[in-house]
């Protein structure tokens, strides 16, 4: 008896450089970036897709809080990454 795989998401990628700054104001981490290799487009990824998804509805829905401050803070400094190419 073979047992089926699953498909097991362990990272979680958006393009949404708002998304991603509301994500790493939550607390979630950011593991790395990868760039779309026919588009000038970014990915941001970070780790516990499943917090990310809880985050996403969390945004969505007009449901979620965090620090306007350091919300901006994480906007420049992803802005700053893109921009330097990191």
């Amino acid at each position: 008896m073979q047992m089926e795989k699953k498909n097991i998401m362990l990272d979680y990628p958006t393009p949404d450089l708002y998304m991603a700054a509301y994500f790493l104001t939550k607390g979630i981490e950011l593991i790395g970036m990868r760039r779309s290799p026919d588009s000038p487009r970014c990915f941001f990824v970070f780790s516990n897709p499943l917090a990310c998804k809880i985050a996403v509805k969390e945004f969505y829905n007009k449901k979620g809080s965090v620090e306007p401050k350091t919300y901006a803070e994480a906007i420049r400094s992803l802005k700053d990454r893109v921009y330097a190419g990191v």
